[in-house]
Parts: C-alpha cells; sequence; structure tokens
C-alpha cells in the first residue's frame, strides 16, 4: 500500500524491502491504482472495491549473488533463420546458441511474423499480452532445461565451474533440487547425477518438476482463458 484514500494527482514514493535469499531469477514489480471501497452504481468507472483502475510501468530486478562483479544475462535477438547460416533449419520457435560458451545467446525466429508480433506487445491485460506471457513461459522452460543441463555438465570435481551464467543457473536451482543449503553441496551431487545414466531420468524428472514451479505455466495459462479465448 502506498497511498490510501484520499489520493491526489502526482507522485508517490515508496520503499520495497525484498529478501534476496528468498528470491531467484528475476521480480518483476508494477504499481496499480486500486479502488479502496465500492463505488456508486450511477455512471462510476469500475464500481467494485479492489478493482484495478490503472497500472504502470513495470520495473524488473535481476536478482544477483552479492559477491558478483558483473552481471551474467544472455541476450537476445530476433533472426530470420531460414536466412541465416548458423542457424537451424525448419520453422523453430528459438535456438539457444552456445557457440560462444562464455556467453549464451537467445535467437528468436523472425520467420514467424505472428508470434514476435505477440512477443513485442505491452501491457498485462488482454488477449494479446497474455498470449505473449504462454509464449513467454514456453520458451523460458526449454532455456532453462538447457542452461541447467549444459551448467551441470561443466561442474568439476571440486563443484566449480567456469563461467558466470553457470554459477547462477547453480545458486539458482542446485539448492532447490537437492533440498540443500550449500551450493558446492548441490552443484557435486548436480555432477554426480548428470555422469550417471541410472540416476539421470530421476533428476531430468525433478529439474521437470522444479521448472514448473519457477515459470509456473498454469498461471499464464489461465489468465489467457479467462480472456475469454476458446481453447
Amino acid at each position: 500500500m502506498v497511498s490510501e484514500d484520499p489520493t491526489t494527482p502526482g507522485t508517490y514514493d515508496v520503499e520495497i524491502n525484498l529478501e534476496w535469499s528468498n528470491l531467484r531469477g528475476k521480480v518483476e514489480l508494477r504499481p496499480y491504482l486500486v479502488r479502496a471501497e465500492r463505488g456508486s452504481s450511477d455512471g462510476d468507472y469500475a464500481t467494485r472495491s479492489n478493482v484495478r483502475l490503472a497500472d504502470g510501468k513495470i520495473y524488473t530486478i535481476l536478482i544477483d549473488s552479492s559477491e558478483r562483479e558483473e552481471r551474467a544475462f544472455i541476450d537476445g535477438e530476433e533472426m530470420s533463420f531460414s536466412q541465416s547460416a548458423h542457424l537451424p533449419d525448419g520453422e523453430k520457435l528459438y535456438y539457444l546458441d552456445f557457440r560462444n560458451e562464455s556467453r549464451p545467446k537467445l535467437w528468436i525466429n523472425s520467420d514467424n511474423p505472428r508470434i514476435t508480433d505477440v512477443l513485442q506487445r505491452d501491457g498485462s491485460v488482454g488477449a494479446g499480452p497474455r498470449m505473449r506471457d504462454v509464449i513467454l513461459d514456453q520458451i523460458s522452460y526449454g532455456i532453462w532445461t538447457q542452461l541447467i543441463v549444459r551448467a551441470a555438465c561443466a561442474i568439476d570435481y571440486e563443484g566449480e565451474v567456469d563461467y558466470e551464467w553457470q554459477r547462477t543457473v547453480i545458486q539458482s536451482f542446485g539448492r532447490q533440487l537437492y533440498e540443500v543449503e550449500d551450493v558446492t553441496e548441490a552443484a557435486l551431487r548436480l555432477r554426480d547425477e548428470i555422469k550417471d545414466s541410472k540416476k539421470l531420468p530421476h533428476l531430468i524428472q525433478r529439474i521437470d518438476n522444479e521448472l514448473q514451479e519457477f515459470i509456473n505455466p498454469r498461471s499464464q495459462l489461465i489468465n489467457l482463458m479467462e480472456e475469454g479465448l476458446q481453447i
């Protein structure tokens, strides 16, 4: 709650404390103007209490380790796959490029203009933004799966990796996969399972469960259906 009724036009300052140890990946913050009390029924807009009247700009916070010197992230770019020799053939939606192992890059196939147009939609409500979020969930699931497996394969016998993005992935998911607090312990257990053909299927299943918790695709699908789309 930034300001209670009555409010006036202007700027309102707010300070929000986030507990770093409870967060990972990214946090999106967006201000909403909400009706606190039920309005009159003689023409007032959105008369029900607690209904959102307007929203503001989304602010994205990338959750980072306090010990890191620079932020690790993946660059993204649209490109026509049919016109690019280094990208896969066919009507792929995206491709995660590891040619530069230290800095993976995400390519979105611009040969699918209807999809790329949806991905560029702004806002948080309406059929377009809801469809955008569902598509992004699908893409992010595949990306995170690749990143976790790649990072796991790069762990050495001391639980260390070469690149910052690999450390970020292990810090973000390793402890949750094994329900331990120590990152090195999680990394060593991940290294052991990724190299063991008998343990690997169980690891993939746990990664799937963890990503479903992390991405929460069910939420975005329900939002899309609530927009009235016939699915």
